[in-house]
């Protein structure tokens, strides 16, 4: 008899998997839980490993704290701390060994990092930026792929981010571009009085361009009127700073200004358009911040000078500036007030996650105290709001937010913003924030990249390997046992879409190692639709017909199945606990793929492939014992 229940189960798995197959990325949110899953760059959206998707191989070597040694436990340290790291980053299958050679302690750290490539490129510039402009200098760039909808501008800021920035090698192009579009300008206003106030006559165009072409002859000047001129520069040199913070050339900036004197009074001289400023974050450079680093997080007190200064009225504001003016100036300006040391530190810190907070663009960190943390940040914010002064925030020594404070904040719960936070920039220090300080220092001594092209070619010969050994075995099944083989041709198959979508979903990620653990597993399934034929076929010849003896031969055939394949996963266990234990990766990929594909085996072997044996004998094929059969339908002691 066909089981109804277990026909529906089996149908819905096979269309579970399909739908699965079918879209390369699954995301959905289910009771507050986001769910995804999947690749868009790679067949059916599997997750590939650094030896198919490509990636990045990072070699550290540990240097040792002032006063003492490295220790076996400060290796082991500091190697849970970056896998704990780089997991938390969402890298998929990433590796942290320790490596070494020769006696005592290896001191070095492998890290391998697969499918690291997306980048965030945040990039200030001004002048009369648009978003069909920017397409235009992002094509010229090589850039092409990105369109006008997904440039996130905003005041002069825009934010390219996602798979399609693949790597940085066009970003010099990019700037260069931007600089072209965008350049520095002066813009000069020249006054129509003299310091007595009598009236003079500001210079006009030609004598401006002819004073503009003495310091930079490429130089383009447009008169904007009322004595106001701007002044595109074309051959100042631009510089950059570690921050990638970009000026002109102060000196020659100097020599551009004072050549202006002999022709008119200035007023006012101003500097505006350009690239003022562009960061990277994401892919490689962004996991290497994460991997050597401890992000310092630090609170201090900024006391400002007071608003009023009532014992010296006769020179207070200072500097000539109004009241309005010097409350705006006194806790912007550094001469104006000092930044003080606070108990509250780092170390007060509990915990640090991605958030957002409504009213900002962009994603802020949150950050939670514990009591004493809590306790004076309560005081810290009170003291703030008393004397009108901020509360300045900094990390790896910049500032990221100085905020005031109308009273104490009290819960020990609060966040922390910064102008340049994108959604990868928060996540990478909330991992720093909360995951300690590394026991020894670590030095970058080597970094490969293994290109996603060796990759993908050995993604494709292990897709045709396996693709041709399945396609063997299913002309030998079917030839050689008919019906049994076609029901196990088509066992297969189902056994081959609900192992990839069950390695989608959990997920797992194919290695090299774990494709050759899949084209092995097929053998395994092979395997146990061999012993249910053979069992199914000495049934059929002792005498019994067909639905009893396809369930004498699943009975008799199911403990050799059981047996073998417990035995199989017992090694695929101390596979993986040998491959744990000595942090190698390609034995646990093998041990782990091999043990989930023998698992899916034994329940596609007794469950799918007897309901297709009784659903394809339950039509009249199954009368014809010589498709069961191939010798025919010999009965035993026979005479044939």
């Amino acid at each position: 008899m066909i089981n109804i229940r277990t026909l529906i189960f089996t149908s819905l798995i096979f269309i579970f998997s399909i739908l699965i197959l079918s879209f390369n990325t699954i995301s959905f949110n289910f009771l507050g839980i986001d769910f995804d899953r999947g690749d868009s760059d790679t067949i059916f959206g599997l997750t590939l490993g650094l030896d198919l998707k490509g990636g990045t191989h990072l070699v550290y070597e540990a240097i040792p704290n002032k006063g003492r040694d490295i220790s076996n436990d400060d290796m082991e340290g500091a190697r849970k701390i970056l896998e704990r790291r780089v997991n938390s980053f969402g890298i998929s299958e990433s590796s942290v060994q320790i490596v070494g050679s020769g006696s005592g302690v290896n001191n070095k750290l492998l890290v391998q990092l697969p499918g690291l490539s997306d980048l965030n490129i945040n990039i200030t510039v001004a002048g009369g930026v648009t978003g069909e402009n920017l397409k235009e200098v992002l094509d010229e760039s090589g850039y092409t792929d990105i369109e006008v909808e997904e440039i996130d501008l905003v005041e002069g800021r825009f934010l390219l981010s996602g798979p399609k920035l693949k790597n940085n090698n066009e970003l010099p192009n990019l700037i260069n571009a931007l600089d072209n579009k965008y350049p520095f300008s002066f813009l000069i206003a020249f006054s129509s009085q003299t310091e007595d106030g009598e009236e003079t006559d500001v210079p006009t165009l030609e004598k401006v361009t002819e004073s503009v072409s003495k310091v930079d002859q490429n130089s383009a000047v447009e008169d904007l009127s009322q004595g106001i001129y701007r002044v595109t520069l074309n051959d100042f040199d631009i510089t950059s700073d570690e921050k990638n913070l970009r000026s002109l050339d102060q000196d020659k900036v100097q020599t551009f200004v004072e050549s202006f004197d002999s022709i008119g009074d200035i007023f006012q001289v101003s500097i505006s358009g350009g690239v003022s400023n562009w960061k990277v974050s994401g892919g490689v450079e962004e996991a290497k911040k994460l991997i050597g680093e401890t992000a310092q997080l630090e609170f201090k007190e900024r006391d400002c000078l007071p608003v009023e200064n009532e014992s010296n009225e006769e020179i207070w504001p200072p500097d000539n500036l109004s009241v309005e003016e010097w409350i705006q100036a006194r806790c912007v300006f550094p001469n104006y007030y000092e930044d003080k040391a606070v108990a509250l530190s780092g170390e007060d810190l509990i915990d640090a996650f991605p958030d957002v907070q409504p009213g900002i663009a962009r994603p802020v960190v949150t950050i939670i105290f514990d009591d004493d943390g809590a306790d004076e940040f309560y005081d810290l914010t009170s003291r703030v709001a008393k004397n009108q002064d901020l509360l300045a925030i900094f990390l790896d020594g910049e500032q990221l937010i100085a905020p005031s404070a109308s009273s104490g904040i009290s819960g020990g719960r609060a966040f922390i913003q910064g102008p340049s936070f994108d959604s990868q920039s928060v996540k990478t220090i909330s991992i720093q924030l909360k995951s300690g300080a590394l026991p020894v220092g670590l030095n970058l001594i080597q970094e490969r990249n293994v290109d996603a092209s060796l990759g993908s070619d050995s993604l494709s010969k292990s897709l045709f390997a396996g693709s041709l050994g399945l396609l063997l075995v299913l002309l030998f099944m079917i030839s050689y046992y008919r019906i049994p083989g076609v029901v196990a041709s088509m066992s297969l198959i189902f056994y081959s879409l609900l192992l990839l979508a069950v390695f989608k979903i959990i997920p797992i990620t194919l290695t090299l190692s774990g494709a050759a653990a899949v084209i092995l597993s097929i053998g395994v399934a092979v395997d146990a639709n061999i012993l249910i034929s053979e069992r199914t076929k000495e049934e059929l010849r002792s005498g019994r017909n067909v639905f009893s003896s396809i369930s004498e031969g699943f009975s008799r055939a199911w403990p050799s199945i059981r047996d073998s394949n417990v035995s199989t996963i017992i090694i695929c266990i101390v596979l993986y606990w040998f491959g744990d234990r000595f942090t190698t990766s390609v034995i646990q990929g093998f041990a782990l793929t091999l043990g989930i594909g023998v698992l899916i085996s034994m329940f596609t072997a007794f469950t799918v492939s007897r309901l297709l044996m009784r659903l394809i004998s339950s039509t009249p094929i199954g009368n014809k014992d010589n498709l069961y059969d191939p010798l025919g339908s010999r009965k035993v002691g026979s005479n044939d």
